[in-house]
């Protein structure tokens, strides 16, 4: 059936919860798989960001946070072969990973590459933007009580970088939020993935953008004042966003 024809299921603001219930009992199931996945992330962020901290860059720890969610949804196949697993009563352990990565299909690929470039936009775009304003100079937390101007300047940048993170995190997940679990587990073309997945969300407007404020809201504030928190975050939404597409799905 072509994305034009397929039926899509209304979404309830109630089914948020169910989601969220869902996906944790997929991550109790296989904690240690989904754990050690989620952690490859946060050990090279944790790295990345003591680093930009220790070298007086921690605005930009703000810039990378929010890239890294540009980044996210192709990464997430790993969860849904684990899923594919538990539904299937197959074993999961650490040799589903790599199945994961066997059975992914080149449309996910694709979506990849559509995220990186956003990724490369948002990036190329927010450093320029901080170059007019610091400089590409290190601050130093101490030079904030210091420094009135520079306060200013602070909440300047980051209003309008957030405006610009914003607009592409958006892109990013109109794309990306039901294409890619549509793509791993229906086999679906690059367009017809992509075509599923914003008619989807326009058709369940509110609901999907309280998800992508949920999902990314307490994802960013993970990243930005706890990275450990990701271990379970990652995971978590990863298992509960398989279920709200499995319920955009006709009966």
């Amino acid at each position: 059936m072509s994305p034009a024809e397929t039926a899509i299921q209304p979404l309830t603001f109630g089914s948020i919860g169910r989601w969220i219930a869902l996906g944790w009992q997929c991550l109790s199931k296989s904690p240690a798989v989904s754990l050690f996945y989620a952690s490859l992330y946060v050990i090279l962020g944790m790295a990345f960001q003591w680093g930009l901290h220790a070298t007086g860059y921690t605005l930009l720890h703000y810039l990378f946070a929010g890239g890294f969610l540009l980044l996210l949804p192709p990464l997430l196949v790993v969860y849904y072969q684990i899923i594919d697993n538990q539904t299937e009563g197959k074993k999961v352990s650490m040799a589903t990973l790599g199945q994961a990565f066997r059975n992914t299909p080149k449309t996910v690929f694709g979506l990849a590459v559509i995220t990186g470039i956003l990724y490369f936009i948002w990036i190329t775009d927010a450093l320029i933007i901080y170059t007019v304003y610091f400089a590409l100079d290190p601050i130093h937390f101490g030079s904030y009580a210091q420094d009135l101007q520079l306060r200013l300047d602070t909440q300047e940048f980051l209003f309008h970088v957030s405006l610009l993170g914003l607009l592409l995190a958006l892109i990013a997940f109109f794309i990306t939020a039901f294409a890619v679990p549509k793509a791993f587990y229906e086999k679906s073309s690059f367009v017809d993935a992509i075509v599923y997945s914003i008619k989807t969300i326009i058709h369940n407007f509110k609901v999907m953008i309280l998800w992508a404020a949920i999902v990314g809201g307490v994802q960013l504030f993970a990243l930005l004042f706890f990275p450990p928190l990701e271990l379970v975050l990652l995971p978590l939404f990863a298992y509960a966003n398989y279920y709200a597409f499995q319920d955009t799905l006709t009966a």
